[in-house]
């Protein structure tokens, strides 16, 4: 995620006039200065208001923005032509025609010899407007921030967040599922304990009742007939 918005172009101003433009188009200042150059994959060319001072960047290099926003440089050496032969502030990288032209299928600079060339593949480009056009130069302008664009490594980094969700899920799942299990199990135990000292105490009530009754007869026996039963009897 980009600390500033940037934009995918189909290709970058390459004149003083057009760059001026360009900058007006999408509000950059003279704190805020216009760039056009690479993404880091190389999947796009884009255009964005850096907000830091032009910085001064080797000879055989060209530059890409990478990480949250920053003028990456990238190695040119092997161009057959157009890499920069001294030192330039970033600002002037538009005079560089090779270091912004790419090769989005192959993510390559058409000036290395390493590079595959695509022109014989067929490539569908979403529709966009143009926008800036002077007499010069024309910068064809898509309509979304490059913060939305999906790209290979989006993809990878959201395959990994989606695994992670899952095994958290999976997690919380077997955590639940075993709690509920062992909440069943004491449930049920406690149930059985329960019912095994309901049927003692019926069990043990039979048992001493008849017991009861049968000491009592035998304590009345014992002692005779009592005073009042004898008084009647006389």
């Amino acid at each position: 995620m980009y600390r500033f918005p940037v934009y995918n172009v189909l290709n970058c101003p390459e004149n003083l006039t057009s760059i001026e433009e360009s900058a007006a188009r999408i509000n950059c200042t003279n704190t805020n200065f216009y760039y056009c150059i690479p993404n880091y994959q190389k999947s796009s060319l884009v255009e964005f208001c850096y907000d830091r001072e032009p910085s001064l960047f080797e000879s055989g290099n060209c530059l890409q923005l990478a990480g949250a926003g920053y003028l990456n440089q990238d190695s040119c050496t092997l161009f057959t032509s157009g890499c920069p032969t001294e030192p330039f502030p970033g600002n002037s990288i538009y005079k560089f025609e090779e270091c912004q032209n790419i090769d989005t299928i192959h993510r390559c600079y058409r000036a290395d010899p390493n590079c595959t060339e695509s022109t014989s593949l067929t490539t569908i480009q979403p529709s966009f407007v143009t926008q800036g056009v002077s007499t010069s130069h024309s910068v064809s302008t898509y309509h979304y921030d490059i913060n939305s664009t999906y790209t290979t490594d989006d993809w990878t980094k959201n395959t990994e967040a989606d695994l992670y969700v899952i095994i958290v899920v999976v997690f919380i799942f077997l955590v639940m599922a075993v709690g509920g299990f062992a909440f069943f199990i004491r449930r049920r135990r406690r149930k059985q304990t329960a019912e095994i000292t309901r049927c003692t105490f019926k069990l043990t009530a039979t048992t001493e009742l008849p017991l009861l009754h049968s000491q009592v007869n035998s304590s009345v026996a014992t002692r005779g007939p009592s005073s009042s039963q004898l008084e009647l009897e006389t």
